[in-house]
């Protein structure tokens, strides 16, 4: 009986352990997925931004963006922390050196945007989406 105990409970608990870690994993790819969506579609809703600003601040994207009625927000499903979606930094297109770099200087019609969505449970996921100028000449 006590072989049997010896044996038992290690199995039993490396199948709760097993059990918990794949909860545990399937939580995880769930919130990431939740971030993916919410960026991307953060991220298509400021290439829609009816106006282009040369030389845009990450002050001045967020406030334009905060202030057009057709923007994107998550809806209260998303797990998404408030304020939890923004533009964190903001690179523009030099035609010289044919790159994106800071400080401005002369908008080449492009700007490089870094956005981050915050996750309730405080998990980041950043990307970078491109505003073009549509009246700027390639």
């Amino acid at each position: 009986m006590l072989v049997v105990a010896f044996i038992a409970v290690p199995v039993i608990l490396a199948g709760a352990y097993g059990l918990f870690t794949a909860i545990s994993a399937s939580g995880s790819t769930k919130d990431r997925q939740d971030l993916e969506a919410a960026l991307t579609s953060y991220g298509e809703s400021l290439k829609a931004l009816p106006t282009y600003t040369p030389c845009a601040t990450v002050a001045d994207l967020n406030t334009v963006y905060g202030a057009w009625g057709d923007r994107w927000a998550p809806d209260a499903s998303m797990p998404i922390a408030s304020n939890g979606i923004t533009v964190t930094a903001v690179e523009y297109w030099k035609q010289s050196t044919a790159s994106f770099s800071t400080p401005c200087g002369a908008d080449g019609g492009a700007q490089k945007l870094t956005i981050k969505a915050t996750h309730k449970n405080g998990t980041t996921l950043t990307g970078t989406v491109v505003l073009r100028n549509p009246g700027a000449h390639p």
